[in-house]
C-alpha cells in the first residue's frame, strides 16, 4: 500500500496541474459566488470594511493558536520522537505563516480599499482557513 493517497512521493510534479486546477475552482467559485457587488466607487465606509477586519482578527487568532502550539509541543509530556516531530511541525507552521503575513495583509487591505471589500473578505477567509489547515495536513503527511 502506498504511503500517500497518490503514491510513494510526498509531492509529485504531476500533481502541480491538479493543485492549480483545484485552486482555480476554489478561487473562481468564490469570486463567482460573491459577484461584483460592493465594488469601490470612492473610499469604502468603515461598515464596508467589517468583513476585512473580521478576516484580520481571524488571522490574529490563528497566529496566536500557532504560537501556543509551538510552545505546548516543546514542553509536552509525550514520547521524545513525537515531541520532536510535533515541535518541528509547529515551528514550520509559525515560520511559514510569518513569511506570508506581510504579502497577505498588503494585498488583502489594498484590494479592500481600492477594489472590493466584499470579495477581499471572502478570499481572505479562504486564505486564513487554508493557512490554518497547513500544519494539520503537514502533520498528517509529515512533509511537503
Amino acid at each position: 500500500m502506498a504511503k500517500y493517497p497518490w503514491g510513494e512521493q510526498p509531492f509529485t510534479m504531476s500533481s502541480i496541474p491538479v493543485c492549480m486546477t483545484f485552486s482555480v475552482i476554489v478561487i473562481g467559485g468564490t469570486l463567482i459566488g460573491t459577484g461584483p457587488d460592493g465594488a469601490v466607487m470612492g473610499f469604502p465606509s468603515p461598515k464596508d470594511l467589517h468583513g476585512v477586519v473580521g478576516v484580520t482578527l481571524g488571522w490574529i487568532c490563528m497566529w496566536y493558536t500557532f504560537l501556543g502550539n509551538q510552545i505546548a509541543f516543546k514542553i509536552a509530556d509525550i514520547d521524545e520522537n513525537q515531541k520532536k516531530t510535533a515541535a518541528f511541525i509547529a515551528d514550520r507552521g509559525v515560520g511559514n505563516t510569518m513569511e506570508q503575513c506581510i504579502p497577505f495583509f498588503l494585498v488583502l487591505w489594498l484590494h479592500a480599499l481600492f477594489v472590493n471589500p466584499g470579495t477581499s473578505s471572502v478570499l481572505g477567509l479562504v486564505y486564513v482557513i487554508s493557512r490554518y489547515l497547513y500544519p494539520i495536513f503537514y502533520g498528517f503527511y509529515c512533509q511537503f
